[in-house]
C-alpha cells in the first residue's frame, strides 16, 4: 500500500508540473499571437487579401495549438482530482491513468478540443484580434 501511495504522490507532483507548464505556454502562445499580428499589421500598409487570410489562418491556428494545451491541462487536471480523491477517501484505487488514455481517444477527443477552445479563458483574445485584421482589410478598401 505504501507503495501505490508514493508512485501515485510522484505522479501527482509530476502532473501539477506539466499543468504549470501548460498554463505557461498558453500565455506564450496568446503574447507571440499578439505580437505577430500586431506587428504585421503594423509593416502592411496597402489592402491585401491573400496577406490578411494568411493572418486569419496563423490566428486560428495558434487558436487551436492553445486549445489543445489547455485540453490537455484539463485532463491532467481530471488525473489529479482522482488522486486527491484516493487520498481523501482512502479508497481501492486504479494505478493506470484511464482518464488520460480516454481523453485522446477520437471523438471525445475533438468534443474536448473545441469545449477547450471556446474557454472563456481561450477565445476573446483571438476573437478580437480576427475582428481586428478584418478592420484593418476594410479600412483600407
Amino acid at each position: 500500500m505504501k507503495q501505490i501511495e508514493d508512485r501515485l504522490i510522484k505522479e501527482y507532483e509530476l502532473l501539477i508540473g506539466l499543468i504549470n507548464r501548460y498554463g505557461n505556454a498558453g500565455v506564450m502562445i496568446k503574447g507571440w499571437t499578439l505580437t505577430i499580428v500586431l506587428a504585421a499589421l503594423g509593416i502592411k500598409q496597402t489592402p491585401d487579401p491573400a496577406f490578411h487570410l494568411v493572418l486569419i489562418v496563423a490566428v486560428f491556428s495558434l487558436w487551436l495549438l492553445e486549445a489543445t494545451y489547455r485540453n490537455s491541462g484539463n485532463t491532467f487536471k481530471s488525473r489529479c482530482k482522482e488522486i486527491e480523491e484516493y487520498f481523501e477517501d482512502q479508497k481501492e484505487f486504479e494505478i493506470s491513468s484511464p482518464a488520460i488514455n480516454r481523453t485522446y481517444s477520437s471523438k471525445k477527443s475533438i468534443r474536448q478540443l473545441m469545449l477547450a477552445a471556446l474557454e472563456f479563458r481561450v477565445w476573446p483574445i483571438y476573437m478580437i484580434l480576427l475582428v481586428i485584421i478584418v478592420i484593418h482589410y476594410y479600412d483600407f478598401i
